[in-house]
């Protein structure tokens, strides 16, 4: 099931200007507006996650938060010598776009990276769009590391939440235009449940247990 991240009263309002402009432009003017909205659209479309208690009840499973593919499972080590479970992951360019809460938790911190002074900034407006790092407490209190890296053309993720929001499991917490990559770093105690190759379905496919 499709959605968008729009209201309904937004979108009845593209619909009802969609219909002025149709019958009142000119038929180029008419048929750019509808390329553009239709663009637009697609942009801003998502899949619609059905809750499943049964899963959102599971505090032990880390869900995929987006669709796409494995592209390796690894340990490596984190800056201060942990030893962190690595999962890699590349979102499909036109792929649904949607982002989910892998699970039940809190959101410890948000940052952004700003790739020309070369230091990170915490990122303290809600629809600031460049965002990368995410880090989620699950309900034992362990970490886990999202970062998202956009495409060279593509579009920044956004995400509605701050430090401190607590959600649910396959919550919608945002969107990721045109994919990228996505990096997991879960605790070393957690079991990856993945492979490389592996596909991912956002709210459905579980990657990791802790």
């Amino acid at each position: 099931m499709k959605g968008f991240f729009l209201s309904r009263e937004d979108v009845v309002k593209l619909l009802l200007v969609t219909l002025i402009v149709v019958n009142t432009l000119p038929l180029g003017a008419a048929l750019f507006w509808t390329l553009f909205l239709c663009l637009f659209f697609f942009l801003r479309r998502k899949n619609i996650v059905f809750y499943q208690d049964s899963f959102s009840l599971n505090a032990d499973l880390c869900f995929a938060p987006i669709n796409g593919k494995v592209v390796s499972v690894s340990k490596s080590r984190s800056e201060n010598g942990s030893e962190t479970v690595l999962i890699k992951i590349v979102l499909g360019r036109f792929g649904p776009v949607g982002l989910y809460m892998p699970f039940e938790g809190v959101v410890e911190n948000l940052e952004s990276f700003d790739s020309k002074a070369g230091v990170v900034k915490w990122a303290n407006f809600t629809k600031r769009p460049n965002r990368y790092n995410l880090a989620l407490l699950n309900k034992t209190g362990q970490k886990t590391l999202f970062t998202f890296i956009k495409r060279p053309l593509g579009f920044a993720p956004r995400l509605y939440v701050e430090p401190g929001d607590k959600g649910k499991a396959l919550a919608c917490f945002g969107y990721f235009p045109l994919g990228g990559s996505l990096t997991v770093k879960l605790p070393a105690s957690a079991k990856a449940l993945v492979s490389p190759g592996d596909k991912l379905k956002a709210g459905n496919t579980a990657i990791a247990g802790f």
